[in-house]
């Protein structure tokens, strides 16, 4: 879906190895979310995608600690580092939370699996093309 971007921030050097895993963590969310657009809710590899994706999360965080990500309209950043760029023609992950005003999310490093579902349900629930009652974001986190 979305690349990963290797390009980085004035002056700073080439992305970390705590940068790359969280860029690919991104790039297996966006993934999810892409299968759970597609596939019925209930349906196993929608469930495994979504399991795998919190398992992913926990490990990280266990390994590399709290993490924030900063959202643009078009970009995320970790850490000044650009870890997801949506190409061209491809929804973009970012706008979500920018268009409902969410600039910043943080994962504290006591993240759980099922927080992490949660987020991905109310991202469903806002990018849905059924009217979800005018939610956005910011109200249902």
């Amino acid at each position: 879906m979305s690349r990963i971007s290797e390009q980085t921030s004035a002056g700073a050097g080439p992305p970390d190895e705590r940068i790359a895993k969280i860029a690919s963590w991104l790039v297996q969310f966006s993934r999810v979310l892409k299968s759970a657009r597609l596939y019925d809710a209930r349906s196993p590899i929608t469930i495994k995608f979504r399991s795998e994706l919190g398992t992913a999360m926990e490990a990280l965080l266990e390994e590399h600690g709290v993490f924030r990500l900063d959202f643009s309209a078009h970009q995320i950043h970790c850490d000044g580092h650009p870890v997801l760029v949506p190409r061209p023609g491809e929804s973009d992950f970012a706008m979500p939370f920018y268009r409902d005003g969410l600039r910043t999310l943080t994962f504290n490093d006591d993240a759980e699996a099922w927080e992490l579902d949660l987020i991905v349900d109310f991202l469903l629930l806002v990018t849905s093309r059924n009217d979800h009652g005018g939610e956005d974001l910011i109200t249902l986190l």
